[in-house]
């Protein structure tokens, strides 16, 4: 029994070991493009161009497929303040290289509200999130995204309103 068990442990500790070579890190900062689906007071906010900045992994699953959480700061909502809100975001990415050049990437994003302009927003919100990469060499890269707003931000029940935001970033792996 010890031999299997030391023989799982030699195994699985080889595997990570190979895992972990497979790892990049970066940064990476640019521009959202938010405004809110909603109705009621919010039906008609205007574009609000704000910054996104952050942090990512990139770890190797396949050849062309990779794992990519990432830690963003994401300012988001419309260009009036009333509909302003900033967020603590973790994207769980699936990438996957269409060719050494382009990549597409889709999967959740759960935030935390780190600020509100006006009170009445819930503290965390859902989001599907959905891009396109152009890797220009071995460390940078441009990245076009798209997230939806799957849950309600508003407090109010007589208000619906979902985050919708491009994202346009620009990446460096270290």
């Amino acid at each position: 029994m010890r031999k299997i068990v030391l023989l799982l442990v030699l195994v699985l500790s080889v595997t990570l070991a190979s895992q972990a070579q497979n790892v990049r890190y970066g940064v990476k900062a640019g521009l959202n493009f938010s405004d809110l689906d909603a109705d009621g007071d919010f039906s008609d906010t205007d574009t609000r161009i704000a910054p996104a900045v952050g942090f990512f992994a990139e770890i190797g699953l396949a050849d062309d497929l990779k794992f990519q959480p990432e830690f963003l700061y994401s300012a988001q909502g419309g260009k009036q303040e009333s509909a302003r809100v900033d967020y603590l975001q973790l994207p769980l990415l699936l990438k996957y290289n269409l060719t050494k050049i382009i990549n597409i990437q889709l999967g959740p994003q759960p935030g935390i509200k780190i600020h509100e302009f006006e009170d009445g927003y819930k503290n965390f919100e859902f989001a599907g999130l959905g891009g396109i990469g152009l890797d220009l060499n071995d460390n940078f890269t441009i990245e076009a995204r798209y997230a939806f707003g799957l849950s309600d931000i508003i407090d109010a029940e007589a208000i619906d309103a979902k985050n919708r935001y491009l994202q346009v970033l620009v990446a460096f792996k270290l």
